[in-house]
Parts: structure tokens; sequence; C-alpha cells
């Protein structure tokens, strides 16, 4: 690991005093192969993690989607370095924006195509992606990482089937998510189980760019936009609109090995592009006294992936509850009252892929992911 850091010094050294510059636009410097990207992840994205507690990390896709950023105070992290993962190439990103354009941004980077997990999010093909996966010792009760989400598919294609996905996946013990060796999914619109994308956090559809941004409002209060002049990020990124930070977390056990999965793509065509800003040191874990994390679920279901029936069960000692299914896009499919006990529910009318079970009580609502097949 240690030959590899050198490397990456030699390799990029404007990165480390990027911040000294005079110049407080944003800068983008794309990577050049892979182990250029290990090194990024090593020193920049995990650079507050001792070496013991990390490794096997690993890239795939074009390396040119990858790349360090600096002067980065428009996404408002606490720091203003970090890295961008893009569908297109990352040296785009820190372009102006072009009145009277749609597509500023819009590359085939010859990346992953049909990654699986990104595939079962959108329901949709997959191109352009970039992955990054890596080995964490976490020793707290919590993790949490910080990003933002910004894309060119703003505001254009906003409630399309052209939607840009990322995921932020997490497996380990004790995780049973839906997705690949079990990972969860972190990168979720606050107070929701929605994944953050263009049709989750928007203005609405529409819109020109330096001639009216859209009037809509869907979780907008997460979002900038970017498509007219006096926007303030207009003459230093490429994106018509990003998110505020936002923050991923998901509880963990402590003193365990966890794997992290990072990945971005396109969904339905190859065009029109997104990335994701990483702030440097990510990856925050919290301990909080006198609270103890457990692994013990109040609802059961089963199976998971399930084809003709979803079981929930209800322990004896909960409360009536309201069952419902829903699409990762919040809409409705069946709803019903339960008491505790066995509880067969028919999943004909259900869409496949990724749903949720939504178990409402009076003083509670939870949500369960599981995969109808």
């Amino acid at each position: 690991m240690k030959n590899i850091v050198l490397a990456f010094i030699v390799l990029f050294p404007m990165m480390f005093s990027g911040n000294l510059s005079a110049q407080y636009t944003l800068k983008v410097n794309a990577c050049e192969d892979s182990s250029q990207i290990v090194a990024l992840v090593d020193t920049v994205l995990l650079g507050n993690i001792p070496s013991i507690y990390k490794k096997n990390i690993t890239f795939r896709g074009s390396p040119a989607s990858v790349g360090y950023y600096f002067n980065g105070s428009l996404f408002g992290f606490d720091n203003n370095r970090g890295m961008v993962m893009t569908t297109g190439e990352a040296e785009l990103a820190d372009n102006p924006n072009i009145c009277n354009s749609q597509a500023n941004a819009s590359v085939n980077n010859d990346g992953v195509e049909s990654e699986p997990d990104l595939v079962l999010m959108s329901n949709s093909t997959i191109h352009d992606a970039a992955v990054v996966e890596f080995d964490v010792f976490l020793t707290a009760d919590s993790m949490s990482l910080d990003y933002v989400f910004a894309s060119e598919e703003y505001h254009e294609y906003v409630f399309s089937t052209f939607n840009d996905v990322f995921g932020f996946f997490l497996s380990g013990n004790p995780i049973n998510g839906p997705y690949s060796n079990n990972a969860d999914l972190l990168n979720l619109v606050p107070d929701s189980y929605q994944f953050v994308y263009v049709n989750t956090i928007n203005f609405g559809m529409g819109g020109q760019t330096c001639t009216g941004k859209p009037s809509g409002c869907t979780n907008c209060e997460y979002m900038k936009d970017n498509s007219q002049r006096l926007n303030p990020a207009f003459n230093q990124l490429v994106y018509d609109g990003y998110t505020t930070p936002l923050e991923g977390s998901h509880a963990i056990v402590n003193n365990l090995w966890y794997h992290v999965k990072l990945a971005i793509g396109d969904a339905g065509d190859p065009y029109f592009d997104s990335g994701i800003f990483l702030k440097k040191n990510f990856l925050t874990q919290y301990t909080y006294a006198g609270v103890k994390s457990t692994t013990e679920e109040p609802v059961t279901i089963y199976p998971n992936p399930a084809s003709d029936y979803l079981t929930v069960i209800l322990p004896d000692n909960m409360k009536p509850a309201e069952l419902s299914i829903k699409d990762m896009q919040g809409r409705t499919f069946k709803t019903l009252n339960a008491a505790p006990g066995n509880i067969p529910i028919e999943l004909m009318e259900v869409p496949k892929g990724i749903n949720i079970l939504e178990v409402k009580t009076d003083d509670s609502i939870k949500h369960y992911k599981f995969i109808h097949r």
C-alpha cells in the first residue's frame, strides 16, 4: 500500500496543494489509470482510517470517470477536497455551464455495463458505470458517509426512465439487505426509504438553461439549481443541478470488518452524465453512550426474494399494524390491516424488483426492503 500512496503523490503533485491556490473555483484532476484511483481512495477518501483498518481497495470502469477535486466549497462540506465519480469523464465536471444547451456533459466512457446492483435499483439497463469497493474495519455503533449528487439530467429528464442511479452499498454482519453480498443501501432521501436520484430530489420537469428553472418540488429542500446565470456555481460546475450535502448512515456492530461498494451508472442510455462528489475523509463513525446496538428485527419477512407471496410475521407483543407494499418511487400497491401473527401477502399486482413493506402502528413506522422476482 505504501508504494501505491507514493505513486499517487508523484503522479498528482498538484492535488495536495490545490487548497493553497489563489483560485477559489472548483478544480478537478481526472485519474489516468486504476492504480491512481486505488491510491485516491486510500489517501483521500479514507485518509482518516488507519492502514490496518482498510484493505482490498478495487476499481472497475473507465479511469477517466474518477478524479480528485479541490476548491469545492460550493458543495458545503466541512472541507473542500475529495473524490468525484461520474458516468462520463471527471475532467468535464469543473467546466462552466452553457446557456441554451442541454448536454454539456454527455460522454460514453466505456465503463462497466450491466452492473447488477444498479440494474436492480433502476430496473433498467446500465451503462458507463464506475465501481469502487473496499473493506473497512469499523469500531463504533454506527457509520455514515457524506456526498453530493449532481446531474446533467436536471431538469429536462426528471420523472423520465433515463435517470442515472448511484448506490452506496454496505454489507457485513448483521446486515441482510437485497443487494449483492446481502448489502443494504445507504444513499436514501432523508427520512425516507427512497434512494437519491433526479426523480426523488428535484424542482420538477422542464425549464431551460438560462431562461428559467421549473417550479415544481420533490424534496427540493435538498436541491440546488445550477441552470441559471446567477446561480453561484454556474461558472464552475457543468451539471444543471446538484443536491445539498447528504448523509448516508447505517447501524453496525463494532469491531467487525464491513464491505463498502460505491457505484454510479447511466440508466437506459449512455448519455447526460451525473456525478457523485465525496468529501475527503468521507466515512465517519459514531458511538452512542448508553445505547446498545441490536441485531433483532421486530418484524420478520420471508422469502426474500419472493415470487407469488410475501409472508410477514408480526410478533405477539406488537400492536395491530397497517401493512403497505410500495415501490421505490413511493407508489402504494397493497394495503391491509393486520394483528400479530403470520400474514401472507399476494404479490401479483406488485412490480418486479426492489419494493418496500411499510409497517405502521400507532407509535411507529418501519420499512423493510424485499425483492419481487
